[in-house]
């Protein structure tokens, strides 16, 4: 008995190379008297004979298995009316020396690409083939709060929100998924010094909106901290013990997005771990040891 793939891929020697543009342009600002810090960030790109997916749905037929009602076959095309823009813009503002800083950051994304739905009738074998355009539209902006003061705390809380949302034009199993993903973060990291000692800690929380209903989202709560202590002279040896993902819930979410088709997916990362380790250092600079 042959095995046929269930979702096949061939490629298509009669494409065309694709030719890309891009134009952008920066403006950054910085004041020597307040160090206060401006930078900004603007493209634009479009890209000639954009290679992009045909995915093929046609009658199980063809492979012979009565189990199956379809499959699907993918292949390429040129295409036209692919660009994105994008633009990002970060400002800091420093104070007592630079002990304190409050920064603003965001970035908005646009993309508009061009994907191809072929679809094969069960009866006729007729072949009706459309045109997707998918628009992605995505916002992130943040806001950040830094403490730098030497040998006490070097630390930063943080909030970011983010929102990205997919419009297509052709809906079927592919595209009508789910695709307006929020998701807000707090955070809090840093490290606090006491002589001899440090600790350190990394702590955040996520919440996850808008998933599709078959992705089982969570918002984790996310802690790595270590404790370590400096001895011998000149600190060269160090003894730290170290906590990875405390809660052990650390796990990710991710939505894909291209011309045909809206990908979500739950990721499994590295769980909770434990880690003692101890470092010494060994030097000799310019003939002392």
């Amino acid at each position: 008995m042959a095995l046929i793939a269930l979702y096949p891929v061939e490629g298509n020697p009669q494409l065309k190379p694709s030719f890309t543009h891009h134009l952008s342009a920066n403006y950054n600002v910085f004041d020597m008297n307040t160090f206060r810090m401006l930078f900004t960030n603007m493209s634009f790109t479009t890209t000639q004979n954009q290679i992009t997916t045909n995915i093929i749905s046609y009658p199980a037929v063809y492979t012979r298995d009565p189990l199956l009602q379809s499959t699907y076959f993918t292949t390429y095309l040129n295409s036209g009316g692919y660009y994105s823009a994008n633009g990002f813009v970060s400002y800091s503002i420093p104070w007592d020396n630079r002990k304190y800083t409050l920064l603003f950051n965001g970035s908005v994304n646009y993309s508009h690409n061009i994907g191809y739905l072929t679809d094969i009738a069960p009866v006729t074998y007729t072949q009706t083939t459309e045109e997707n355009v998918a628009k992605r539209l995505a916002i992130n902006p943040g806001i950040r709060f830094r403490v730098d003061i030497p040998e006490v705390i070097d630390g930063q809380v943080l909030a970011n929100y983010s929102i990205t949302k997919t419009d297509n034009s052709v809906q079927n199993d592919f595209t009508n998924a789910s695709a307006n993903i929020r998701s807000f973060n707090l955070a809090v990291s840093g490290k606090n010094y006491f002589h001899d000692w440090t600790v350190s800690y990394d702590y955040s929380k996520t919440y996850n909106y808008g998933y599709a209903s078959t992705i089982h989202t969570t918002n984790p709560n996310l802690l790595n901290f270590y404790v370590e202590r400096r001895f011998l002279k000149e600190h060269r040896a160090t003894l730290r013990a170290a906590v990875f993902d405390a809660f052990n819930q650390n796990t990710g979410f991710s939505t894909t997005t291209s011309a045909s088709a809206i990908t979500q997916s739950t990721v499994n990362r590295l769980g909770r771990y434990f880690l003692l380790s101890f470092t010494l250092r060994m030097q000799k600079f310019g003939g002392k040891n």
